[in-house]
């Protein structure tokens, strides 16, 4: 796994530390040996005739659509149990992390880039407020997630449509009850919105305000990928804001809704610029919105996009002096394929050869805002969006494309959790370990809780249109009378599939939603926990699993359908029979959170903490419907 990371190359040789702190040191190599038959040699999961790391990859995830699903999950039982589990992984990789010296590391090489056909949405989950930029050959992209923690997700690509979280800009915002989800407050809908990434004079540089703090924050550092950020704090709520770097080697914030303003920043851009220049730059001339600000000089023009009116629509301000009189044109207003809503709030950004596109976010149910590529080009020094006015359903990319993966499955095994999870505001990280019970995921129950969007320490994942689904093997044997545990779908508008232990100390199996389940009667303060149906539990080792189905996805016209947005709970003794439980949950994006559906493990006490559950893993599958995967 170590040699994995450093992306060691063949025929490269590694020297790493072993374990247990001795000095001494050992060539670790990942071996990979020609096999004869892939169906019958335990391990080589992909059947391509090698052990190796993507085998491990494989067999952690349950990746196994796409190859001979039998001779696959033979493979992957390494210990011949009859189920694919952590063991397998653990004997797996134990196995190619063997110390011997006398061969070479082995890594497949990446495949070659060739021209692919992709779909958009180029990212079918909640990605919104998008902001990217280009250092060299790799592309980085920020996006809100607004009271999730750690937040402000670093996403990097190296072709625009395959993108994988690499880092986020701060573990901790600020440390209040807001922050915290304690007394009654919450940044529900609020936290961090819409950030402003740049490149500037060696540094990447953040920008993004906090409604609920009534702040606004610069964040520094000088690698995006592994460094931490340096946080600088101002008063007051920028919004939508834009950094911009004039080649006058002058800096600025533009930021606002409705009216846009500019205010210059100081040389080390820490703050604003004592009698710097700070006034109106410009003014919507429609009814609606004018938000969301992206500010570039561009070939001796200054440029601002702004998403504008209703349905969601992108505009673009230019002028020749930054402070002078801005034009503008709408420049794009419509939908993506069969989808209607609109496409909007995005940027600029060019390729190494010189050719541009702009990312922006679609309105897409509950699944959330979800982004697409769209070519761009220029005439007489205005940029034209997509093709005949259309944001094309599909692009032909020059890529070896691996997909968008934003959610993923874990065997808690690692003593860190891949950054694919969030936390439900701030977490106490007193109540939670990975290593209490090695491989294993503990959560303990904290400050009472009324129900789940009041609870702390709910372990979030996104979910993937256009389905998705999401399971979890659970001990709850260490439950406390008033515990729920389980596994939700996450939004205003929730459903819950887990047990709860009712007053005589019994634990029963139960499917809930908040409120009437329709939306009526609930908030973030705390609702009305619904169950719809329960029974007794029968053993304290449980499986849970929600399907969602957001929409389908027609790959003739390669456009999705209308909404759908319905999620169903099931529960298993032995992770194959599942059982149907409760009702179907018609999921609604509320703006209350403001936030894609989520799956959440969750473990709150009702009456007094001190219980805890263990949950061995997280499986996460979801429909293909990009081309590119689909062969």
């Amino acid at each position: 796994l170590e040699l994995f990371r450093m992306n060691v190359k063949e025929g490269e040789t590694v020297t790493l530390g072993t374990n247990g702190g001795s000095s001494e040191s050992a060539n670790y190599i990942i071996l990979a040996l020609p096999l004869a038959d892939a169906a019958r040699i335990k391990g080589d999961v992909n059947g391509d005739g090698t052990i190796n790391a993507i085998d491990l990859t494989l067999a952690k995830r349950g990746m196994m659509k796409g190859f001979d699903e039998k001779a696959a999950e033979k493979a992957a039982d390494v210990d011949e149990s009859g189920t694919v589990d952590s063991e397998d992984a653990k004997l797996l990789r134990d196995y190619l992390l063997t110390v011997i010296t006398e061969f070479p590391v082995v890594i497949p090489p990446e495949p070659e880039k060739t021209d692919t056909v992709v779909a958009n949405p180029i990212i079918w989950s909640d990605v919104p407020d998008m902001d990217y930029l280009r250092v060299g050959d790799t592309y980085y992209m920020v996006s809100t997630t607004m009271f999730f923690n750690p937040g402000a997700p670093i996403m990097k690509s190296n072709d625009l449509v395959s993108w994988k979280i690499c880092n986020y800009i701060y573990d901790t915002l600020e440390n209040n009850d807001t922050t915290n989800l304690l007394n009654g407050k919450s940044c529900y809908g609020n936290g961090q919105w819409a950030a402003s990434l740049k490149y500037h004079n060696g540094k990447y540089i953040a920008f993004f305000a906090s409604n609920d703090q009534g702040k606004s924050y610069i964040f520094q550092t000088d690698d995006i990928e592994n460094g931490t950020w340096q946080k600088y704090t101002i008063n007051g709520v920028y919004h939508d804001a834009s950094l911009f770097f004039d080649d006058d080697g002058k800096n600025y914030l533009i930021y606002g809704s409705g009216t846009i303003s500019i205010k210059q920043l100081n040389s080390d851009v820490t703050g604003f610029q004592n009698g710097g220049v700070s006034q109106v730059l410009m003014k919507g001339q429609w009814d609606g919105l004018c938000e969301g600000s992206h500010f570039y000089k561009i070939d001796g023009y200054y440029y601002n996009f702004v998403i504008g009116s209703w349905p969601r629509s992108e505009f673009v301000f230019r002028s020749k002096t930054l402070l002078g009189s801005y034009e503008y044109k709408k420049i794009m207003s419509t939908g993506v394929g069969n989808y209607a809503a609109g496409c909007a709030q995005g940027g600029l950004i060019d390729t190494a050869d010189g050719k541009w596109f702009s990312i922006m976010f679609q309105d897409h149910g509950a699944v959330g805002r979800i982004p697409s590529l769209i070519p761009v080009t220029w005439q007489d020094h205005w940029p034209v969006f997509g093709i005949n006015g259309k944001v094309p359903t599909t692009l032909t990319v020059n890529t070896n494309y691996t997909s968008a993966d934003l959610a993923v499955s874990d065997e808690f095994e690692e003593t860190a959790l891949p950054l694919e999870w969030q936390w439900n505001h701030n977490p106490d990280n007193t109540k939670w370990s990975l290593t209490e019970r090695e491989g294993w995921l503990r959560l303990k129950t904290g400050a009472v809780a009324g129900d789940l969007l009041t609870a702390r320490n709910s372990l979030t994942q996104r979910t993937e249109g256009p389905a998705c689904t999401g399971i979890i093997k659970m001990d709850v044997t260490n439950m406390k009378q008033g515990d729920y545990a389980g596994l939700a779908a996450f939004q205003e508008v929730y459903g819950q599939v887990g047990i709860y232990v009712d007053n005589s100390g019994n634990k029963k199996v139960f499917m809930a939603v908040n409120g009437d389940g329709n939306g009526a009667g609930i908030g973030c303060k705390g609702g009305v926990t619904k169950i719809v149906e329960e029974t007794a539990l029968k053993s304290d080792t449980v499986y849970f699993k929600i399907d969602y189905k957001f929409s389908t996805f027609d790959q003739g016209t390669m456009s999705s359908s209308n909404d759908i947005d319905k999620a169903n709970f099931y529960y298993s003794y032995d992770g194959t029979n599942w059982t149907k439980i409760g009702s179907e949950l018609t999921m609604k994006y509320k703006l209350t959170l403001f936030t894609g559906y989520r799956n959440a493990i969750f473990n709150y006490a009702t009456k007094a903490s001190g219980g805890y559950v263990d949950v061995d893993w997280f499986h996460y599958d979801k429909t293909p419907y990009q081309p590119a995967m689909m062969h």
